[in-house]
């Protein structure tokens, strides 16, 4: 039972410290024009491709990233 966190980028940050583990996003694509594009990023976890996400802007494309991997995780 994974409780809800409002950032998922802390939390999944915690989650790996613990291990003494690395993080890494990297965007993947932009899509759309410059005034509304689309950002679509990956999350590596100690360099293993654990999760993916998208948001309108760079940081919302990490936080359902890192949701992604903490899902991953916990499943």
């Amino acid at each position: 039972n994974v409780k809800f966190y409002t950032d998922s980028k802390s939390y999944l940050q915690e989650m790996v410290q613990m291990d003494k583990g690395t993080i890494e996003y990297n965007i993947i694509n932009e899509t759309g024009p410059q005034n509304d594009k689309t950002y679509e990023v990956e999350v590596y976890v100690d360099n293993i491709k654990y999760g993916v996400g998208t948001g309108r802007n760079k940081k919302e494309a990490e936080q359902n990233a890192a949701r992604d991997a903490i899902d991953k995780m916990a499943g």
